[in-house]
């Protein structure tokens, strides 16, 4: 059988962050119904797959997770494992939030995932503040202590460009490292239009730092984490060797994906497609069917492009022999133009096809030359 990746998307929030554009809300009186529709279309998406996949992967996204009531989350892992052909070994990741994280929470996620990913963002309280997050550094140091402590696999993600000093976001890196934690995503701050930090740079009230700047940073942090035993294996992901994310890395091989929750997007049998992004039309409407739009059937040229676009962000590379097994194509031949054209950023061998690490902050531009 085919491996597949189940996301479950919780949008439930104490409040929006400053940055966040993510599908989230603080209505939080709709989480028992909202996980008892959810509960349904596990149920529903597992009898209509019956027989073609085996999850190995379930991450349990938001919004914040860790916000659910106690045993929501156990809830949700039973019905999947009840109702799926389910992987030994599979990767349960749940989202967590310092503030929303204590004892209990910890105890029952022991027993029902194996891996945690907690939103720190940074440790530096007046940043913190500045961007709307609901935690300040003891809330986070107190629940990174509370997870590193169990056999829980543990991710801090944390933000680069925030309005704070290099010196400011390197000792939220240490921190975290100092922690024990085997796993730091370490995203660039992207400022969306819609967003109350949009509004605040517009209207002077906060600075971010320039791109320079963060792309220094980026190689600072690069330099620190390895220090700490971590391997870059994605732009903006690291961890000790064993401690990669299997889910995240499954979004960036293109392994057949499936979400469920509200605005989940999936890949299956050649097609993206995403539910609904109104709360009242999930929970109200009976056919999961009618809540879900066609994105995009793709073609072998999209496939193809999707490949190369995403391997590339890997560490690792792209692997020629992946896609000229896959596609038939010769992917020197194909993309020979782009690829003379950055020969100075690209490591290229008769395996594989790798940007340099000097160059991986400005890979964007990189994919974008490389596929014209």
């Amino acid at each position: 059988m085919e491996k597949l990746g189940l996301y479950l998307h919780i949008p439930f929030c104490r409040s929006k962050c400053a940055y966040c554009d993510f599908l989230s809300f603080p209505n939080l009186d709709r989480m028992e119904s909202y996980k008892n529709k959810l509960l349904l279309e596990i149920a529903y998406y597992a009898d209509k797959l019956k027989g073609e996949y085996i999850v190995d992967t379930v991450f349990i996204g938001g919004g914040t997770p860790s916000i659910l009531p106690l045993g929501y989350v156990s809830e949700i892992v039973d019905a999947i494992c009840k109702n799926f052909t389910v992987a030994s070994e599979v990767e349960i990741t749940v989202e967590s939030n310092p503030e929303s994280l204590d004892v209990d929470k910890v105890s029952e996620y022991q027993n029902a995932c194996n891996r945690v990913s907690l939103g720190v963002q940074s440790l530096n309280n007046k940043t913190l503040k500045i961007i709307g997050r609901a935690h300040d550094e003891n809330q986070a140091r107190r629940a990174l202590e509370l997870l590193t402590n169990t056999n829980l696999k543990v991710n801090a993600d944390l933000i680069l460009g925030l309005p704070e000093s290099e010196d400011d976001c390197l000792r939220s890196v240490s921190g975290v490292l100092d922690c024990g934690v085997k796993h730091l995503s370490a995203y660039g701050l992207g400022v969306e239009k819609g967003t109350k930090l949009f509004d605040m740079v517009k209207d002077g009230v906060c600075t971010l730092p320039d791109g320079d700047r963060v792309a220094d940073l980026y190689n600072e942090v690069l330099s620190l984490t390895s220090r700490y035993g971590l391997e870059r294996y994605e732009v903006s992901n690291f961890a000790h060797p064993g401690y990669e994310c299997k889910h995240n890395l499954g979004y960036w091989t293109r392994k057949s994906y499936l979400g469920m929750g509200l605005g989940a997007h999936s890949l299956l049998q050649n097609a993206r497609f995403y539910n609904t992004s109104s709360l009242s039309d999930y929970l109200n409407t009976i056919n999961f069917d009618e809540i879900k739009t066609l994105d995009a059937k793709l073609s072998k040229e999209d496939e193809l492009e999707e490949s190369v676009m995403l391997g590339l962000r890997l560490s690792d590379g792209i692997t020629l022999s992946v896609i000229k097994e896959r596609f038939g194509v010769d992917i020197l031949d194909k993309y020979s133009k782009g690829i003379s054209k950055l020969s100075k950023v690209l490591d290229v061998t008769e395996e594989k096809i790798r940007v340099k690490k000097e160059y991986f902050y400005t890979l964007n531009s990189i994919i974008v030359e490389f596929l014209d």
